[in-house]
């Protein structure tokens, strides 16, 4: 059984192992206590999307040909993430891939 956190409006917050339809369970004071909610974390990644994982292998390889031919080093390549890093309102960072492109054309 998995292991998720509940609230009891009476004892606060603890974890316990639990099915995963038992939205609540019954904490050791007696009383019901809910199930708390699990958020995703996002990422963001502006202007391209990343490979499928069956694909990922050939597609770095093939993309590491293109950057060699094109003259790239790690140290460009980095110097240029850092000039594109772009923040949102939320003050969530991302590298603004379209602009890197942009700028190496």
């Amino acid at each position: 059984m998995p292991l998720y956190r509940f609230t009891c409006a009476y004892c606060g917050g603890f974890e316990a192992r639990a099915g995963y339809d038992d939205s609540s369970i019954s904490c050791v004071c007696g009383k019901p206590a809910k199930r708390e909610s699990v958020y995703a974390i996002n990422s963001v990644i502006v202007g391209q999307s990343l490979p499928r994982s069956d694909d990922a292998i050939s597609t770095q390889q093939e993309w590491f040909k293109e950057v060699r031919k094109a003259g790239w080093s790690g140290e460009r390549a980095i110097e240029l993430m850092r000039h594109n890093v772009v923040e949102d309102s939320q003050g969530r960072k991302s590298v603004d891939i379209k602009a890197m492109n942009e700028a190496t054309a």
